[in-house]
Formats: C-alpha cells, sequence, structure tokens
C-alpha cells in the first residue's frame, strides 16, 4: 500500500516517507522530523524572498529605457586594457610594498581591478556594459554569492533617475548616488582611465578583496586627488581604505563625510 504525501499541507516540503510524522507514536522520532520539514521550508521562503527582492527591486523595468538616449549616445567602455597579456596571481597586500615600484605588480593591480568589475557585472547580470578586451564570460571572476549582496542592492535614486549601467557596480550605495548626482560634470572615459589605475598605474581603486562590498577595496590617493566628490559621505570606502593603510603602516586617508 503506498502512502501520498504531496497533498497533505501539514507535510508540505516532505521528500519522501521518512520526512512523514503524522501517525508517529515516538515524541522525539515526530519532533525531529517536523523540525527537519520547519528547517527546509524557512529555507525555502527565504530564497524565494531573495529572488523576489532582485526581480522587483531591481528589475525594475528593462534597462534600455531606463537610460536616456542622451546617456546611452555617450557610454564608453568601462576598461580598454586587454587582458590577454595578463595573468592572474596572488600576493599578500601586507607584504608588497606601496607606492608600488614592482613593474610587475602595476599590470596586477589594474588586472585585478578589471576582473573585479567583471564580477560585479555578473553579479547584477547586466549585459549592455561594454567591455574592451575579453569579456567576462571568458575571464576568471572572483567567487560570488548567488544572491544579491546588500552592497549592490540599488538605491531608490538608482531606481528613479536614468544612469550609464557602469555605475551600479560600484561597491559603495553612497558612492553610486555620488556619481548619479554628479553626471554631466566629468567624463565616464577619464574616470574609468583613473579607476583602472591612469596613466602611472598606481592612481586608481585597489581591490584586495571581495570585489562587490566596500570592505574589499582600497582608494589611493592619486584616486582620492582626481575624484574626491564621489567620495563624500563614504565612510564605507575611508574606513576599508584606512584599514589596508594601517596594515603598511601608512596614515590615514581623510575625506569629507558631511
Amino acid at each position: 500500500m503506498s502512502v501520498s504525501i504531496s497533498q497533505m499541507s501539514q507535510l508540505e516540503g516532505a521528500k519522501c516517507l521518512d520526512d512523514d510524522w503524522t501517525g508517529l507514536k515516538d515524541r522525539a522520532e515526530r519532533k525531529k522530523r517536523q523540525t527537519r520539514l520547519n528547517v527546509r521550508a524557512h529555507r525555502k521562503r527565504k530564497a524565494e524572498a531573495r529572488a523576489m527582492l532582485v526581480k522587483k527591486e531591481y528589475h525594475v523595468q528593462p534597462r534600455e529605457r531606463q537610460i536616456s538616449s542622451s546617456v546611452v549616445a555617450g557610454e564608453m567602455p568601462i576598461f580598454a586594457m586587454s587582458a590577454s597579456n595578463f595573468k592572474p596571481l596572488s600576493f599578500d597586500p601586507l607584504k608588497s610594498e606601496f607606492p608600488l615600484s614592482t613593474d610587475h605588480l602595476i599590470p596586477l593591480i589594474q588586472y585585478n581591478v578589471k576582473r573585479a568589475s567583471h564580477t560585479n557585472i555578473a553579479i547584477l547580470a547586466i549585459t549592455n556594459v561594454v567591455c574592451v578586451g575579453s569579456p567576462y564570460k571568458t575571464m576568471p571572476l572572483f567567487p560570488y554569492p548567488r544572491a544579491l549582496p546588500e552592497s549592490l542592492a540599488p538605491t531608490s535614486l538608482q531606481l528613479t533617475t536614468p544612469h550609464p549601467p557602469w555605475i551600479d557596480i560600484l561597491p559603495s550605495p553612497r558612492m553610486r548616488d555620488n556619481a548619479i548626482r554628479a553626471l554631466g560634470q566629468y567624463s565616464q572615459a577619464d574616470y574609468c582611465a583613473t579607476f583602472s589605475g591612469g596613466r602611472s598605474g598606481a592612481d586608481g581603486m585597489i581591490v584586495w578583496a571581495d570585489p562587490w562590498g566596500p570592505d574589499g577595496w582600497e582608494v589611493t590617493e592619486g584616486m582620492l586627488r582626481t575624484w574626491r566628490f564621489l567620495f563624500k559621505g563614504c565612510q564605507d570606502m575611508m574606513t576599508a581604505t584606512n584599514r589596508w593603510r594601517a596594515a603598511r603602516n601608512e596614515p590615514p586617508l581623510v575625506w569629507e563625510l558631511e
């Protein structure tokens, strides 16, 4: 005789007969099976909630409609550096010298910044950000979570203001808002060039850890000098930057937080 458990509401989430607690006289075993089903149901609800959050908050409307034609017309590639010239290496930031004088560390930093940007593009599933060189699908990405990280969740300003999609991959919510508010006051091409190191190779951003959050990034003095307005109010970026600098016994960088 077969027992069907799929239509019993109290057994929702049951996958096999061992999950069926109805009719059990052993109180401990009955409690064990009920707990297993409750945990399974809780995890399912959390997964569904995360999926709905991404669907409702991030994919509010197609990106093509969200960005004005003038912005799209002026869109520039994020990076023009070819990844074919570099090999991903790993090194300990605590043991590296700064300013970086070893020639091979500069292209490595630039390469990792590009990897970090491509990783955030992959997390957000952005398809209309043009990156010259190898596409992110063919370059090694940082291991990233399947769920949308809180640090990359769109702000109210992102959801209501047309803007180029490259802004969405910036790791700090306040930094993204600053970039949107300053649209038209800076060149995207200049920003991207500085972000990846500038002419010296050491004046941009440095990624040391997970690229989808502020904690993994360091703002260099050259980056702050040129793009100070982007970091105004970014306590998260300042804290992370000074933690990495302190590890090298360097004085902290300070900028406006109001």
